[in-house]
């Protein structure tokens, strides 16, 4: 065998060897439901148990760190010697009088929490078990109870609580009926109106040749551009041309438009740019979903005449990236199937308590601390991470990210050239814990340097204010000060 596998197999080891600490451990956890009430007091109790699967011992004195907004920030942990504690948010802490395990040897946490255990999303998440030395481990292997629906059912027996059995919806299901074809809508939104003319066409032709008004020309070239990238023709350029007319009329609404196919044409009329392009995105969301995954060489549609408008001036789509953030990517597909089902306003919320996600030239700290989230004991150098976004910041892809200036610009364009209106979101004076733990660690920063005035200038919080709050969302110290 070849020496050089040896020299790599020896090296891979001594590299390991050298990277994992002596003994390291893993942790496997299970987690159990013991009780659930869904009558006067409604609470459920439940049991985590952490197992050593290393082969070392873990010393005692370690603590477990988790995510969940399913327990009571007042939850109570059945085992005297340790505490269940609320941090912020989502985030908790198991800690006390936690004792070594041996390997292969168990340990189980139990709590009793406010509140009926209904969802398999429930159980505590994102555990990162903090050793003894100060290591930090994410618990990969994790297994949980399931809940049935049987249980539920059983569960809500003689009780108001409305749980469906499957029996139940099959006798609901029974009662359902097809539609004709005629009275289903060619796409979504549906249409103010429509008609089927013909027959469905199928074709495959050599060309298609897209004509239309001067003041049409961004659509002109989307739907080319699409029509390129779904559609490849089986036969010669001397088979027959699909003609694609766009034409522009005044008379129809700003955001109307009507839309004719036929075998040999598909004619678009509207009066402005925005109802051009929801023409064209109508002709192709008539066509089959082949067409956009893979491709096609035929086009297959219905013969139609559509007349349309949207029945509402502000068509909206919320995006919270403060909290689980989005590649700027990302953003531009979300802005495209806007685009495709016609909506027109996109609120981007872009600050909350668990992440700052715009860059704001001369405030470099509100991305370098309040763009980032990642496990730390107190917190100073980045958030935690909340809806279990991992313990590494560099890792933590919906902890950690931001929008810098000049990607915020190119989201601003590419929604302006879909006819979305973006309108972005800094919550404030609450919801603002990103920004105001990020403003402290300025603060320090140039207070150290000797620097007051500097220190002071961009500070959000009032350190003489002994206000004890609780955010919705289970956040302490989360509201700016409005006279600072």
């Amino acid at each position: 065998m070849n020496p050089f596998f040896f020299r790599r197999v020896f090296f891979c080891i001594l590299f390991f060897g050298f990277l994992l600490p002596k003994g390291w451990a893993q942790v496997h956890a299970s987690w159990s439901l013991e009780e659930n009430k869904i009558t006067a007091p409604q609470q459920h109790t439940a049991t985590l148990t952490l197992t050593n699967r290393g082969t070392g011992t873990l010393d005692a004195g370690w603590k477990l760190y988790f995510n969940t907004i399913f327990i009571s920030i007042w939850s109570q942990s059945l085992d005297p010697k340790l505490s269940l504690k609320h941090l912020q948010g989502d985030f908790f802490v198991w800690e006390g009088e936690t004792p070594s395990l041996k390997p292969n040897e168990s340990f189980s946490l139990s709590y009793r929490s406010s509140g009926t255990f209904l969802k398999n999303a429930y159980p505590p998440e994102g555990l990162i078990f903090l050793h003894a030395d100060g290591k930090r481990e994410e618990i990969s292997q994790y297994q949980k109870e399931v809940i049935t629906e049987a249980n539920l059912v059983e569960l809500a027996a003689g009780t108001s609580f409305p749980v469906t059995s499957s029996a139940q919806r099959y006798a609901e299901n029974r009662e359902l009926f097809s539609l004709p074809d005629q009275s289903i809508p060619p796409y979504l939104p549906s249409p103010k109106s429509w008609k089927y003319t013909g027959p469905t066409v199928s074709l495959s032709p050599g060309t298609i040749q897209v004509e239309g008004a001067s003041t049409f020309v961004k659509a002109k070239e989307y739907l080319e551009t699409t029509l390129s990238n779904g559609f490849s023709a089986k036969t010669s350029g001397k088979a027959s041309t699909l003609k694609i007319r766009l034409e522009q009329v005044a008379s129809l609404p700003k955001e109307g438009y009507t839309l004719k196919t036929t075998s040999d044409q598909v004619l678009i009329q509207a009066s402005t740019t925005t109802g051009a392009l929801y023409g064209v995105n109508s002709f192709l969301a008539l066509l089959p979903p082949a067409f956009w995954k893979d491709g096609v060489q035929e086009l297959v549609f219905p013969q139609v005449a559509i007349e349309d408008a949207p029945a509402f001036g502000y068509r909206g789509l919320f995006l919270d990236v403060a909290r689980n953030f989005q590649s700027k990517q990302q953003v531009f597909k979300l802005l495209d199937l806007m685009s495709f089902y016609k909506l027109n306003v996109f609120h981007f919320n872009l600050a909350n308590d668990e992440g700052w996600r715009i860059e704001i030239p001369g405030l470099p700290e509100l991305t370098e601390f309040g763009a980032r989230r990642g496990f730390s004991v107190d917190e100073s150098e980045f958030l935690w991470p909340y809806y279990a976004s991992g313990a590494d910041p560099n890792q933590s892809y919906t902890g950690t990210g931001f929008y810098t200036a000049a990607d915020f610009q190119e989201i601003l364009t590419y929604a302006k050239d879909r006819n979305i209106e973006v309108i972005p979101e800094l919550g404030v004076p609450a919801h603002s814990r990103a920004a105001i733990l990020a403003m402290e660690k300025r603060y320090r920063t140039y207070m150290q340097a000797g620097k007051e005035k500097e220190a002071l200038a961009y500070r959000l919080v009032d350190p003489a204010d002994e206000s004890k709050y609780l955010s919705a969302q289970n956040f302490r110290g989360n509201t700016v000060c409005v006279c600072q």
